[in-house]
């Protein structure tokens, strides 16, 4: 039998953790919240900027397949999801998709990159039978690929729309460039940029 000291603690837990399951509840949307309305305000923000980029494409005079390579072990499904619809979102569509699975133990990893090869051809998946690390397993992917260019994507980034095209106007503009490089972002957990990197010349 409690006492009255222990059933106020007992009743205090049990509210404090309602509470709690509450509160995540809440910091759960407003990610979510946060994460669409940020990407939907890029959206209209590079609307326009894509559609001139579309249309500049069919100006440049090199237009060369470029080959992504995305090293993958055992990534969260929706983190994978992201990076690969990143690539497929891009102004440029003259590229490869080079990807390595590194033996991963996450049965959702086989089954997101079998998918998403299945609808776009242009995407190339192989599964490693033995984990290698990364350095191997980006070599793999380079030896998949058949563009001009190459350039290593990790399996927890995503690339902006104009990315590519971004590359691909620079390499019109500097023919000899044997080497691109661009300024990067981190992602928060809740969506939004939050640490910028822009890298000199």
């Amino acid at each position: 039998m409690l006492h009255k000291f222990e059933k106020l603690y007992v009743k205090i837990a049990f509210s404090n953790k309602r509470n709690l399951l509450l509160l995540l509840d809440k910091i759960s949307f407003f990610r979510q919240f946060v994460e669409h309305a940020e990407r939907f305000i890029l959206f209209i923000c590079l609307r326009k900027d894509i559609e001139l980029a579309s249309k500049a494409i069919k100006d440049l005079s090199k237009c060369p397949l470029l080959s992504i390579l995305i090293p993958v072990y055992n990534t969260e499904a929706r983190t994978l999801k992201k990076c690969i619809a990143s690539v497929r979102a891009q102004a440029y569509k003259k590229w490869e998709l080079c990807i390595v699975d590194d033996a991963s133990t996450l049965p959702h990893v086989k089954s997101v990159l079998l998918a998403y090869a299945r609808r776009d051809n242009r995407i190339k998946v192989f599964f490693s039978k033995e984990n290698k690390g990364i350095a191997e397993t980006i070599n793999q992917a380079a030896e998949m690929a058949t563009g001009e260019f190459i350039g290593v994507l990790d399996h927890d980034d995503e690339l902006m729309p104009l990315t590519l095209f971004e590359y691909v106007q620079m390499l019109n503009n500097y023919p000899d460039a044997d080497l691109i490089y661009c300024d990067e972002d981190k992602i928060h957990t809740y969506g939004f940029f939050c640490n910028p990197w822009f890298k000199q010349v």
